[in-house]
Parts: structure tokens; C-alpha cells; sequence
């Protein structure tokens, strides 16, 4: 049999890891606006270079949101994954 997985999308941010379930495409687009969103509220676009991807991040564009988690994807305080983790019922 199969072993079933879940896929999981992580921010390793400064005061700890968020964690989403990315098992779909919406859900994967819903947890980047999400990370987005935090690391924004942090303060970690001032400035940024790509000033125009940031503002239409900040509308919601989920291809804007995508290039900019994307460019800065192994930023300190900034780094995310996506993983796959088994089913702790399939072990």
C-alpha cells in the first residue's frame, strides 16, 4: 500500500516556524498571501528594490505575492519551504 503524505508549506520566521497545509493549489496560494502578509506586518518589504511587485502583493495579486516569496525565499528571518510529511496513521 501507498504511503499517503501531506504537503506542507513552512516559514521559518524570527520568533518561529508557521506552518501551513499547501495539499491544493488554493490552499498553497492562500498560505503564501498569509506569509506574505506576516512578513509585510513585520516590516520586511521597507525598502525593497522590486517596490512594485511589493505594492501589488499588498492588493492581493497572487503572481505579485508568488515573485516576491519567491526572490526572497532564503532571506534571513525570510526562508520557507515545501515539504511533504507522511501520515502519522501510515507508520
Amino acid at each position: 500500500m501507498a504511503k499517503k503524505a501531506a504537503t506542507i508549506l513552512i516559514l521559518h520566521a524570527h520568533h518561529g516556524d508557521l506552518m501551513y497545509l499547501v495539499d491544493t493549489e488554493e490552499r498553497q496560494r492562500a498560505a503564501l498571501r498569509l506569509c506574505f502578509n506576516f512578513l509585510d506586518g513585520e516590516g520586511c518589504y521597507e525598502g525593497d528594490e522590486k517596490q512594485l511587485d511589493i505594492n501589488a502583493a499588498r492588493t492581493g495579486d497572487p503572481n505579485a505575492i508568488l515573485r516576491t516569496m519567491m526572490r526572497r525565499r532564503t532571506a534571513e528571518d525570510e526562508s520557507w519551504e515545501i515539504l511533504e510529511v507522511p501520515d502519522p496513521l501510515d507508520e
